[in-house]
């Protein structure tokens, strides 16, 4: 019962100091730009920056997820930030730029379903520390998190 308690406690206040963390987002309400000179599979994507948090970024997830359902493998960097997409894609990182950079690189998305990979890896710009990867359980009902994914072998 303790535990419980404290649970509610902690959850209360992350959510009064307003961290979107503690929070779900509705993967319908997230909009992106795939940046151009991708390919079908490997692409890289801009999101508003509101969507630069833990919840944002799994939100993005569900709805990349989703709006590529018909491949069986996918790699998508993710960014808030064109100039710093488009940087980090030509190559021109230097010293006088890459915090910058490195500020609007948030995350990639990976799905793999012939090797039952299906992971978001968050950067320390969102972490606030070491990389965390979450990966999304084939084992579930649905096929993991996901609604569309049915379940494999």
């Amino acid at each position: 019962m303790k535990t419980r308690q404290i649970t509610i406690i902690a959850i209360a206040l992350l959510t009064a100091s307003g961290d979107i963390t503690a929070q779900s987002i509705d993967p319908s309400a997230v909009t992106y730009k795939i940046a151009e000179g991708g390919t079908t599979r490997l692409f890289d994507i801009i999101i508003p920056p509101k969507f630069a948090t833990e919840a944002g970024l799994i939100a993005v997830t569900k709805r990349l997820d989703k709006d590529t359902a018909a491949l069986q493998v996918v790699a998508v960097e993710i960014y808030d930030n064109a100039k710093a997409e488009l940087l980090v894609t030509a190559g021109k990182i230097d010293e006088s730029n890459r915090a910058f950079c490195e500020r609007h690189e948030l995350a990639s998305y990976e799905r793999n379903l012939n090797a039952n990979i299906n992971r978001l890896r968050l950067y320390e710009t969102v972490t606030k520390g070491a990389k965390k990867e979450i990966s999304f359980a084939n084992g579930e009902p649905t096929g993991g998190i996901f609604s569309h994914q049915t379940p494999r072998p």
